[in-house]
């Protein structure tokens, strides 16, 4: 509370309060409060915000623990169950046998290492071996705490075009509910000086829209920067179109149907020049970024959209 107490221009004690009273009434961390703005605005616009006790309230409705355990928050497990929209070779790091390693590396002289669990880009190793030898990185992702390791993702020219060095995810918030499967809302998520594209770590994201594919917003970032185009590459942010969008909300469709179990979920995507392919699925999906003024031009939020799922 502290730490976002410092950064929001005010009177200490009173903005403590507020945020206390929008912790109790709305539900709002001291998180949302602050990325949200809420100190300048009215009850009625703070309750159109979705907060983290509305996230939570939704993952308790629709998420069951012991399925998002055993197949979302476990990589190798995800990448199993999801085999026909995976769309890359894998193997488990820890058991990484020599025809794992030759079929994951005939495809990319990329591979990527991902920690089993966890989450934001932590502990991932992307490895060139253009660069290293080949032998090296097998031995030393062998003795690797257990995770997944992947052939890296060749991602379609129209993604490239946007940044060329990352695999530019594009995060899908569905519900599926009643066998139907609900695309709400979408960000898209480009590569900023590295090799991860990560919002965690300093990379760029956008809204897009779920109807039509195109970027519609321009960027930004956590620390509040905006970015009409990318920095690095030029790319336009705003309407610039998503490739392959229809065949992503098919395969996201199909993909939600597996695990009807886990029915709230952030899929993130990347587009090849062969179309969609699963990166992950998160059973805590976020809401943060699809509501910072900064990035929607507006003072509501998301909640109207996602009240009618609680019911």
């Amino acid at each position: 509370m502290d730490a976002y107490l410092e950064k929001i221009h005010g009177p200490r004690l009173l903005t403590g309060l507020d945020m206390i009273w929008c912790g109790l009434r709305y539900g709002a961390s001291p998180s949302n409060y602050y990325h949200f703005g809420f100190a300048g605005l009215s009850g009625r616009e703070r309750a159109t915000f979705t907060t983290y006790r509305v996230s939570e309230a939704l993952m308790k409705k629709y998420n069951s623990r012991q399925a998002a355990d055993q197949i979302f928050l476990d990589k190798f497990a995800f990448a199993r169950k999801f085999r026909d929209f995976y769309g890359r070779a894998c193997a488990r790091s820890e058991t990484l046998s020599p025809a794992e390693w030759e079929s994951i590396t005939a495809r990319s002289s990329r591979v990527i290492y991902k920690p089993v669990r966890g989450g934001q880009g932590r502990g991932i190793l992307v490895y060139d071996l253009r660069e290293r030898d080949a032998r090296a990185v097998y031995g030393e992702i062998r003795g690797l705490a257990p995770g997944i390791v992947e052939s890296w993702i060749r991602q379609h020219p129209d993604m490239d075009r946007l940044y060329p060095d990352a695999v530019d995810p594009i995060r899908v918030q569905t519900i599926f509910r009643d066998g139907t499967c609900h695309c709400l809302m979408a960000t898209v998520t480009v590569g900023h000086g590295g090799r991860i594209a990560n919002a965690s770590a300093k990379a760029i994201f956008a809204l897009v829209d779920v109807g039509t594919g195109k970027i519609c917003s321009d960027g930004c970032d956590y620390d509040g920067n905006i970015y009409p185009a990318h920095p690095e590459t030029g790319a336009p942010f705003r309407g610039y179109q998503l490739p392959c969008w229809a065949e992503t909300v098919a395969m996201l469709e199909k993909a939600a149907a597996l695990v009807p179990q886990v029915g709230y979920v952030g899929w993130d995507v990347a587009v090849t020049e062969d179309g969609p392919v699963l990166i992950e699925g998160n059973d805590d999906p976020g809401y943060t970024a699809y509501q910072l003024p900064a990035l929607t031009g507006s003072r509501r939020g998301t909640y109207p959209l996602l009240r009618p799922f609680l019911k």
